[in-house]
């Protein structure tokens, strides 16, 4: 199997995506087998891999393999206009098409914001306090089930993201990210936890180490001995380069990234200097 390892598949995508589908489609021509490699959580993943027309055999998402909905189909998201009111409350005027909002006192306790795309489909619901601060949200998973909740605490007078987990379509709990914050207050993933995997638990440090375990099963999943293209090395690349199972390895340069462009046998740039 060809991997070609990327975050993932938004609705608009730069040239790098645009590369990896053209790419994808000249292999499925050919009858070569090919995936694309998501690493990160993208709640559309599977949307966006319609629109784009690629097919869900040439898609592999981490958090898909992780959660046991690799080949879950599902009756697709709710719809806003199908979302209840919650017990208790009236819903606000939005003035917004893509925005429900329900609050007990009708001004600013206990807020539920209900999100939803351009089709109505329901992507997130998020709850607050009677202070208006966030306390958790819920992702859904456009096949149809709650797929991440996000819980938030006060820090520092701020507040952030403390976890993400990840559920399976039957609603049970299989990974756990914990999250570390800098001075700047940017997500930082200090321990994700994988659970019932194969009958065990396992706990890894960021995401450097859950991504070697990942690419690690899935190359012995597929047979062992297959090929991993990363097209943005820099976010994969100590995974890829510390793998424990033997693959062919490359990274894909898609601009100039030498620190003296008029000397092509120059240095590579801190990005790719690993």
């Amino acid at each position: 199997m060809n991997f070609f390892i990327n975050g993932g598949l938004a609705r608009t995508n730069s040239d790098v995506e645009h590369a990896i589908l053209k790419r994808l489609q000249l292999f499925r021509d050919h009858d070569v087998p090919a995936m694309l490699v998501a690493t990160d959580f993208f709640f559309d993943l599977h949307r966006n891999a319609v629109i784009w027309g690629l097919p869900e055999s040439q898609l592999l998402g981490l958090h898909d393999w992780f959660i046991d909905a690799r080949d879950f189909v599902g009756q697709g998201a709710p719809k806003l206009s199908d979302y209840p009111m919650p017990a208790g409350m009236v819903e606000l005027p939005t003035g917004n098409a893509q925005l429900r909002q329900f609050a007990f006192d009708g001004q600013t306790t206990s807020l539920i914001d209900v999100n939803a795309d351009a089709n109505g489909d329901i992507y997130a619901v998020s709850y607050f306090d009677p202070t208006r601060r966030q306390t958790r949200a819920e992702w859904y998973d456009p096949r149809g089930f709650i797929i991440a909740e996000d819980r938030y605490i006060m820090l520092a007078d701020k507040n952030v993201r403390e976890s993400r987990a990840f559920y399976s379509p039957t609603g049970q709990l299989k990974m756990l990210y914990t999250m570390a914050h800098d001075r700047t207050d940017i997500d930082e993933f200090e321990m994700v936890s994988v659970f019932d995997y194969h009958g065990h638990d396992y706990q890894f440090f960021g995401s450097d180490e859950l991504f070697r375990f990942f690419f690690d099963e899935i190359n012995q999943a597929f047979g062992g001995a297959n090929a991993f293209i990363a097209d943005r090395g820099i976010t994969e690349a100590w995974a890829l380069n510390n793998m424990q199972t033997r693959a062919f390895k490359t990274f894909i340069l898609h601009a100039g990234h030498l620190n003296d462009e008029t000397a092509p046998n120059g240095l590579v740039n801190y990005n790719y200097a690993i």
